[in-house]
């Protein structure tokens, strides 16, 4: 397996988890869905060339249509990853941002100037 499959596939993954539908909000649920989109999609890709024999690539060597046609291949294996991932974080609110977090405290009361309210005082009399 050369370089090329090996990295042509992580870009492939990485521009599935982008493309993932129902992304989770937190910026670790992000970060946790494009690894693991990332990983899968690598995997596969090893897995396809090594145990299966399947060329993913139009052949050896670091050429521009080899990446391209290593990129799309991975993408197209990487989208449905990236939809699974996606569903099991949100199905077991994984990266879920804590809504039990008590509301801020309120601002504190204006303090009343004890010498307004002795002016006032004094002008009524």
């Amino acid at each position: 397996m050369c370089i090329t499959c090996f990295g042509s596939s992580a870009i492939g993954g990485f521009f599935a988890s982008l493309m993932g539908i129902d992304a989770p909000k937190t910026t670790k649920g992000r970060i946790f869905s494009g690894a693991s989109t990332v990983a899968l999609t690598v995997i596969t890709a090893i897995a396809m060339k090594i145990l299966f024999g399947v060329p993913l690539c139009g052949g050896e060597g670091l050429t521009l249509k080899n990446i391209i046609v290593m990129g799309v291949k991975s993408l197209v294996i990487g989208i449905p990853y990236s939809i699974g991932v996606n569903y099991l974080i949100k199905r077991f609110k994984l990266f879920e941002p804590n809504e039990n977090v008590p509301p801020p405290p309120p601002p504190p009361a204006p303090k009343k100037d004890s010498c307004c309210s002795n002016c006032k005082n004094e002008n009524k009399a």
